[in-house]
């Protein structure tokens, strides 16, 4: 990108300096999930929650056999071919990020499921794809790097047939008492390390998209089951930052690496403090 300032420039570059380390402490080559688990009583380890978060989200969706499913922020297309290997489904995976396209081709491809799964390059808050083409519009853990979230929610219901669904999991701005100045400025280097332009509210979220349309808006709030995660990536980050400023300063990480852990610091500790919640929203567009 010509413009360096430019929001999909900076999520590109986010997911570019992270890359290494996402692998490193959260993924493998088998299972690329690059979202927070959920902890229940079926699950034992962090790799067992990231599958089950994806279990979960599927049931609030309510996805079924058969679905056309656009995953809107697809990464490296692990939540794609599960929805299309678990449900049948065909799905479509949106993606700005260039070698997580390739990678997510290639895991299709490996999989058998090139003839069910599909990833494109495309801006899911404007794409070119028909009207109502999508029986649910999956968005995880992708709509916080949108420059403007309500232009993904009015793109989501053009783009969902009559009776679809949206999903919308996030990070949920504490909606009582508002969060105040002092607050926010302690996310911001959360936001600025993750390339994550702002949060929003429960409230903001059901507003924008009973206005865009859609019906039977419901907030689920599952913080307590992503506790173990962020603890995870708590414990990870104190010691990836320990030496990296030092590190830094001697040229072994860069300062995007080091900006990205100290994000990671910054929301678990806001977290702790109450200042956000991890949810999800569905809705339905009326048919």
């Amino acid at each position: 990108d010509k413009d360096k300032n430019s929001q999909d420039y900076k999520v590109k570059r986010y997911y570019e300096s992270s890359a290494a380390d996402y692998m490193a402490i959260w993924t493998n080559k088998e299972d690329l999930s690059m979202h927070f688990g959920y902890f229940d009583e079926k699950v034992k380890s962090h790799r067992e929650s990231l599958g089950r978060m994806s279990e979960v989200l599927a049931g609030f969706a309510g996805i079924k056999k058969g679905s056309r499913i656009l995953d809107a922020g697809s990464g490296y297309g692990n939540t794609s071919t599960w929805l299309a290997e678990k449900f049948n489904a065909k799905v479509l995976g949106l993606n700005i990020v260039p070698y997580q396209i390739k990678m997510a081709k290639a895991r299709a491809e490996r999989m058998g499921l090139k003839d069910q799964v599909d990833f494109q390059i495309q801006n899911f808050e404007k794409t070119e794809l028909p009207d109502q083409s999508f029986d649910v519009f999956w968005a995880q853990e992708s709509t916080v790097h949108a420059k403007n979230k309500a232009a993904v929610i009015k793109e989501a219901y053009r783009l969902l047939d009559a009776n679809g669904k949206i999903m919308i999991c996030e990070y949920f701005l504490r909606s009582t008492p508002t969060v105040t100045v002092e607050e926010h400025q302690a996310l911001k280097p959360w936001l600025d390390g993750w390339a994550m332009p702002e949060f929003w509210p429960a409230e903001k979220y059901k507003e924008t998209l009973e206005e865009a349309g859609f019906v039977n808006v419901e907030v689920h709030d599952i913080t307590k089951n992503t506790i173990p995660s962020f603890k995870r990536l708590y414990l990870m980050c104190r010691l990836f930052l320990f030496m990296g400023k030092i590190n830094v300063r001697l040229g072994i990480i860069s300062k995007d690496r080091y900006n990205n852990a100290l994000g990671s610091y910054h929301a678990c500790k806001t977290l702790w403090k109450g200042m956000w919640e991890f949810k999800l929203v569905v809705a339905e567009k009326k048919g």
